[in-house]
């Protein structure tokens, strides 16, 4: 197999030829965003689970700098590897277990998918004894088929707000599995209405997580400022270790 060399890393020629493509596809997403809110500012996070190195520094070459990862152990060894790089965020994004919660805290800058009040509790303990900061977003669910709070339960958590070392910056939305079009397009704009109503009360609550490969453009529609694109960007993932 014929390797190349780029910044320390070497890469099979197969994916040489096909980290092109990442900047084709982050051309095309930008002019989606463009075509549908040319005035607003709208952050992708690269869902960089089951991801090359090799491709998530392609990724940071196009000055992308939020990286999205579901798993721990596999997040860790990529966070590890890229500390160097200042100015990259890595988000949470996956279901959260209780007892990787203290090295969710210590390595991610944002926490995407929190969905329960005693995660957000130990999330302000850990991030107090990380002497540091954590934004984190609370997961709307609209179904019984999705982890998360309701937005009645998302309002009080506002109103009731005590925590010292985290910024509840927003909400993420997952919609239900195996929507019409029709469902998806009331499932985005229920969740878009009831993030606006939380702004317009709290400053701070400025960012609404919604949209992945398969619906970001209809999340754009519907108000997202946040998105998670994967495999739209970097092709299909790849585990084979």
């Amino acid at each position: 197999m014929v390797l190349f060399l780029r910044q320390n890393l070497f890469i099979p020629k197969e994916v040489e030829d096909s980290l092109h493509n990442i900047s084709e596809n982050l051309n095309r997403i930008h002019l989606i965003i463009k075509e549908n809110r040319p005035n607003d500012s709208i952050k992708i996070i690269a869902v960089s689970k089951g991801q090359s190195l090799e491709k998530i520094q392609q990724a940071l070459d196009l000055d992308i700098s939020n990286f999205g990862e579901n798993y721990l152990q596999e997040a860790k060894e990529k966070i590890i590897k890229f500390q160097a790089k200042k100015n990259i965020q890595w988000h949470f994004i996956g279901k959260i277990q209780s007892n990787k919660l203290k090295e969710i805290a210590q390595y991610f800058d944002w926490i995407q998918s929190v969905s329960k009040i005693e995660h957000i509790e130990k999330l302000d303990y850990y991030a107090n004894k990380n002497s540091r900061k954590l934004n984190i977003l609370l997961q709307l669910s609209q179904s019984k088929d999705r982890l998360g709070f309701s937005s009645e339960e998302i309002f009080n958590i506002l109103r009731s707000n005590t925590y010292q070392h985290l910024v509840i910056r927003g909400m993420m939305f997952l919609p239900s599995a195996e929507l019409n079009h029709n469902q998806l397009n009331n499932e985005f704009e229920n969740a878009s209405n009831v993030f606006y109503q939380l702004k317009s009360m709290n400053h701070f609550f400025d960012t609404l997580s919604m949209g992945m490969s398969a619906d970001f453009e209809l999340a754009i529609r519907h108000g997202s400022n946040m998105l998670r694109l994967g495999t739209i960007i970097f092709g299909n993932r790849n585990y084979d270790k």
